[in-house]
Parts: structure tokens; C-alpha cells; sequence
């Protein structure tokens, strides 16, 4: 049972921030941006990070050799920014993938890339350089849930699984020639996460060790009654006068062949003088194996 204790304290490690993955982050922390706005990138790596240490990043698991810094910044993002972004240190493990989009469209529903329980949540209904907005509306499921003349934000102070659902944004845009038209941003899945290892997974990971160690014990059990089952003792002869023909006595080895021969009723011996009738002779053969 010793590797269970080792899991629950590797376990307790990383929700206490012991054992630390590496997080990437965005500012401003929205995965979806428009094209030629800027984004930096930053390997967050907790508040005991080293100093000297090397980072690595990848996108699209692919090493890319010009950043080896802990944060770097897209300065005019295009198409091919577009992709799954992750780090490493030489210290650390890879972090977890995180995707960031550019659009090329005039409305979209900025969020961050996820979003945990209990903290905090900003949605911003953003519509690109050159077309400001205004009657901004937030749906959720299909239901306005929050509208505003000026304020294109939507804010929540502290995430529950309640906020879990399917969003989208409507804006009034105002083009160039001063005519509006209301535009659709598209839908945005959210998912809220818990931190760390959800203690579901936990017990689950738990109950499934004790089962394979429950199964594992009892195939041994059933090998070794199985053997000794198959060891039987061999008997010729009577058996001594303190076993009993069903061999329960513990202190009789299984193993041992026990040969017992009666001398009690052997022929007179011949009165030939060359003959010494207190000797007696046997002659006990074994079977071939």
C-alpha cells in the first residue's frame, strides 16, 4: 500500500503548488485577438521560479528556436500566429497547450483561454479598429442576460459551474459613411475548470488501485492453495501410528516419501552356519522417475 500514500502526497504536492507545471499566459488574457493587434506571451512558472533557468517554446508542437525567453510579445498579429502555444523549462515540465486565434472578422466575444472556479471572469464583446460600437448585448444559451448602451464588458466577480454554457455578443457598429448595422460575433464555448486535480479523479484513481491490489492478492492466494493442493504425500506401507490417512496432522512434511517395512513375520532363517540369522536383509527399489 506504499504507492498509495506516494500518489495522495504527489497529489497534495500539486495542489499545493509543490510540484509546479508551467502555465502559459496571455496579456490582454483573451485567446482570440484581431489581426495586427498585439499579444504577449509569458511562461508562468509560480513565484519560485530560478532566475538562470532556460525557457523553451513550442507552437503547434513545434520547437521555435528564436524564443528562449521566459515572455516574448506578438507585436502585429496575423493568420499565422494562429496555433497552440506551450513552454518547458530546463528545470520544469511542459506546460499544458493553449490556442490563440486571430480573426479577421469586424465583431468577436473575447475570453480568456480558461476559465477556473472561483475566480474572477471578464467578457468582452470587441469590434475591430475602425468600427466603433455601441448597444452592446450578451447572450448566454440564447438568453440576453446582461445589455448596455456604452459598457461592451461583461464581468464576473467569482466563477461557479452555473457560468458554464454557450455566449455570444451583438454590437450596433458604426461604419465610415456613418450608417450602423448590428453585427453577430460567433459562439463561444466555456467550460469552467477546477483547479488541480479534482478530488473525483482522485478517489476514482484511489478505489482503482485498491481494486487491482485486491485482485492481485487474491491471484496469489488461489495460485498457492493451488500448489499445495498438488503436492500430495506418498505412502507405502502403513502410515505411522501417530498420522492419519488424510495427512492433517501439521507436523508431517508433504514432501517426504515415508517407506515402512514389517520384519515381524520374515521366513526362518536357514540353518546353514555361513548364515548370521540376526542380520536382516531388504532390498527397496524406487521408482523411476
Amino acid at each position: 500500500m506504499w504507492f498509495l500514500g506516494i500518489l495522495i502526497v504527489s497529489l497534495n504536492n500539486e495542489e499545493s503548488g509543490a510540484a509546479v507545471r508551467p502555465v502559459v499566459i496571455f496579456s490582454p488574457n483573451y485567446y482570440n485577438i484581431f489581426v495586427h493587434e498585439s499579444v504577449t506571451i509569458t511562461c508562468n512558472t509560480g513565484p519560485a521560479a530560478e532566475q538562470t533557468q532556460t525557457y523553451y517554446w513550442y507552437k503547434d508542437n513545434k520547437l521555435m528556436h528564436r524564443r528562449s525567453k521566459q515572455s516574448f510579445k506578438i507585436e502585429s498579429a496575423n493568420d499565422a500566429d494562429s496555433g497552440d502555444y506551450q513552454c518547458r523549462t530546463s528545470t520544469g515540465d511542459y506546460s499544458h497547450p493553449v490556442r490563440l486565434d486571430v480573426s479577421y472578422e469586424y465583431l468577436i466575444l473575447q475570453r480568456p483561454p480558461s476559465v477556473y472556479e472561483g475566480d474572477p471572469l471578464t467578457l468582452r464583446c470587441h469590434s475591430v479598429t475602425g468600427f466603433p460600437g455601441i448597444n452592446t448585448v450578451f447572450y448566454k444559451d440564447g438568453e440576453v442576460i446582461q445589455s448596455s448602451v456604452t459598457d461592451s464588458v461583461l464581468h464576473i466577480d467569482k466563477v461557479d459551474k452555473s457560468v458554464t454554457g454557450t455566449y455570444r455578443c451583438t454590437r450596433q457598429l458604426l461604419h465610415h459613411d456613418d450608417n450602423t448595422y448590428h453585427d453577430y460575433s460567433a459562439e463561444s464555448k466555456i467550460s469552467v475548470l477546477e483547479k488541480g486535480f479534482p478530488m473525483t479523479i482522485v478517489i476514482g484513481v484511489i478505489i482503482g488501485l485498491l481494486v487491482v491490489v485486491f485482485l492481485i492478492s487474491a491471484l496469489l492466494i488461489w495460485k498457492r492453495r493451488s500448489k499445495r493442493a498438488s503436492s500430495t504425500s506418498i505412502y507405502q506401507g502403513s502410515p505411522p501410528a501417530n498420522t492419519t490417512a488424510d495427512d492433517t496432522n501439521p507436523s508431517v512434511e508433504e514432501n517426504v516419501c515415508y517407506t515402512y517395512l514389517d520384519i515381524r513375520h520374515l521366513p526362518k532363517a536357514s540353518a546353514s552356519r555361513n548364515v548370521d540369522s540376526s542380520v536382516t536383509y531388504a532390498e527397496v527399489k524406487h521408482p523411476k522417475k
